[in-house]
């Protein structure tokens, strides 16, 4: 699902779906076909006309008129695209298990962005945001974080995460400033909503980082999403409706 503002929003879903709100998700209307014949995995628009969709086998789609149609564009990869992240109409991200690629004349070009330190590409990424065209990160098993301050020409791995054993997976991820970052993680049997508080992408020891809700969700729930408002409160979902909540202002997080 993506939202534009408090009216306007997009979800998709199996067999190429795109439904469209305008109204605040009162009511759907089916956007034009996709031509896809998958599930599409990620949404993501810059306004009310300009967006793209990603599916299965890195098949990829962008509208430029809020989804009456969809004009098919070539990607680099024909894994699954598991994540969008769109800057604007020229600068867009994409994200598979192995790679991330992105385009700087609104997709006209795909191209994979470079990794000479061999850091992104180990088939273990689940998702991605981008705080503007420069900043990034991007997370997934075994407690896989890298981050890039100049549009994923290289990638840092910090060096000071959260020590887990085994390793967390890392299922969702938003960047709330261009150097902090909130996730929600799977720790093997419990789950956990976690804010980093001062993750430093201009240092390659990563800051200091800090479990806001630990146990949050409780043992064998799935962690989803995230969501922030400013970094100063996030929210975190996961399977079966819950959803843990923390604020700057109340350190003691709580299950909602």
């Amino acid at each position: 699902v993506d939202c534009i503002d408090s009216s306007t929003c997009w979800v998709s879903g199996t067999n190429g779906l795109v439904l469209k709100s305008v109204n605040g998700g009162t009511s759907w209307t089916q956007q034009a076909s996709t031509g896809i014949s998958g599930s599409i995995l990620a949404i993501d628009f810059v306004d009310g006309n300009t967006g793209w969709v990603g599916s299965t086998g890195g098949r990829m789609r962008k509208t430029v008129n809020g989804g009456a149609t969809w004009n098919v564009q070539a990607t680099t990869s024909s894994l699954d695209i598991l994540d969008i992240k769109a800057i604007n109409e020229n600068v867009a991200y994409f994200l598979t298990a192995t790679s991330v690629g992105k385009t700087a004349n609104g997709g006209a070009e795909w191209g994979s962005t470079t990794d000479p330190d061999g850091l992104i590409g180990n088939g273990i990424h689940v998702a991605m945001d981008f705080y503007d065209a420069n900043n990034g990160i991007v997370v997934g098993r075994d407690a896989f974080i890298r981050v890039t301050t100049n549009g994923g020409t290289s990638w840092i791995a910090p060096k000071s995460v959260p020590a887990a054993d085994p390793k967390p997976v890392y299922q969702a991820v938003k960047l709330v400033e261009a150097s902090r970052a909130a996730l929600v993680t799977v720790p093997g049997p419990t789950q956990e909503l976690s804010v980093i508080t001062s993750l430093d992408v201009n240092n390659p020891e990563g800051g200091t980082w800090t479990t806001r809700a630990s146990d949050a969700f409780g043992l064998g729930t799935l962690g989803k999403a995230i969501s922030c408002s400013n970094g100063s409160e996030c929210a975190g979902a996961g399977e079966g409706g819950v959803m843990a909540y923390w604020a700057a202002t109340n350190p003691d997080s709580k299950v909602l």
